[in-house]
């Protein structure tokens, strides 16, 4: 009976000790709350870009998508900070060119990320346009930023039956393999962090958010950004200064590096489902918007394994420019300006014309 007691008598210390911890640490919490709330310290909320990049739309479906309607006029600059005139105009359902799915001309559709929306340049100087211009086709361009393979293939079903194109252009980026894969973004320099879908190994598609579980709490709770910004100055000052991101062990280690393997599988699940979609008299062409190795090769790879063609030209012709001293890129240093644009047009208008 004692030793029932006693039992009992340990286990309500143990439950007292317990729910005064738990309520030390909740009043700590109120208390950090409103400290930091009077320091005038907000959760953490990422900035909203100035125009023209302020452009995404959250979308349940596809994470996120171009905002209906966007219209930018002003100007951008250059890599020499020259600044050029850029008047932009998306319609109703995000393209920057719509043409006519009526129309009896040759339909080409254009999908990519953020080179395809390509908000650097007016819209009759994105390179979709200069083609459009040159061999008198109808062309449908929709692409934006940060976009993976997987939401650049929900769009190409989206539309496909409303455009029935004759051939589909499909733009790609280094990033895409990042894109593609949550535990890879989470690992890499380039950072997304937005709520997007992602394909698993049997092919289903599911939601998340590629940050860690404290970042997302710190989305509501001013004292907890307060704990996690403090958190990331001594992790990456004692911890993490010196330590490698994905892109440096994609390039060192390519597939060896399992995050970028599973990437690349999960792209390949991706192309199974392009196939099943894709009508037999509709080609469709890659093509890359960088020469990154070995993200370009794997990409090549990629769609030649599936059946389709892929070229590296556009993207060499940017790199010869630009050892020639031409100025190609705008102030991001990545994204093409006019003269840009010029060179991916003539670097695809040979494959669209066969």
């Amino acid at each position: 009976t004692k030793r029932n007691e006693t039992k009992r008598s340990i286990g309500k210390k143990i439950v007292f000790s317990l729910i005064f911890l738990f309520s030390c640490l909740f009043l700590m919490f109120i208390i950090g709350e409103l400290a930091t709330r009077a320091l005038g310290i907000q959760p953490y909320n990422k900035q909203v870009p100035p125009p023209p990049y302020n452009t995404a739309q959250k979308d349940d479906i596809l994470g996120w998508k171009m905002t209906p309607n966007y219209t930018f006029s002003g100007e951008v600059k250059d890599t020499k900070n020259n600044p050029y005139p850029v008047n932009i105009t998306y319609d109703e359902n995000g393209f920057k060119t719509f043409g006519n799915p009526k129309s009896e001309k040759k339909k080409v559709f254009f999908i990519g990320d953020s080179y395809t929306a390509c908000i650097e340049v007016s819209n009759d100087k994105s390179f979709f346009n200069l083609i459009k211009d040159s061999l008198d086709v109808e062309v449908f361009a929709y692409g934006h930023a940060g976009y993976s393979t997987l939401q650049e293939f929900m769009i190409l079903d989206k539309y496909l039956r409303i455009i029935n194109p004759d051939l589909v252009i499909w733009q790609t980026c280094s990033n895409d393999w990042i894109d593609n894969y949550a535990p890879l973004e989470m690992e890499s320099g380039y950072k997304v962090g937005e709520r997007r879908p992602y394909l698993d190994e049997d092919g289903i598609i599911f939601y998340e958010r590629p940050v860690t579980n404290f970042k997302k709490l710190a989305g509501y709770s001013s004292f907890l950004h307060f704990l996690y910004t403090k958190w990331q100055n001594i992790s990456y000052n004692y911890l993490e200064k010196d330590k490698k991101v994905a892109e440096y062990w994609i390039a060192n280690e390519q597939q060896n590096y399992e995050p970028y393997a599973q990437s690349i599988k999960l792209a390949n699940l991706v192309f199974e489902k392009v196939k099943k979609i894709l009508p037999k008299e509709t080609k469709l062409v890659g093509f890359s918007a960088d020469t990154f190795e070995p993200q370009a090769k794997d990409f090549k790879i990629l769609f030649n394994n599936h059946g389709f063609d892929y070229t590296m030209l556009p993207a060499q012709l940017i790199d010869k420019a630009k050892y020639q001293k031409e100025v190609v890129h705008s102030s991001d240093k990545y994204h093409w300006n006019e003269r840009g644009h010029e060179l991916i047009a003539n670097g695809l208008i040979e494959f669209i014309q066969e």
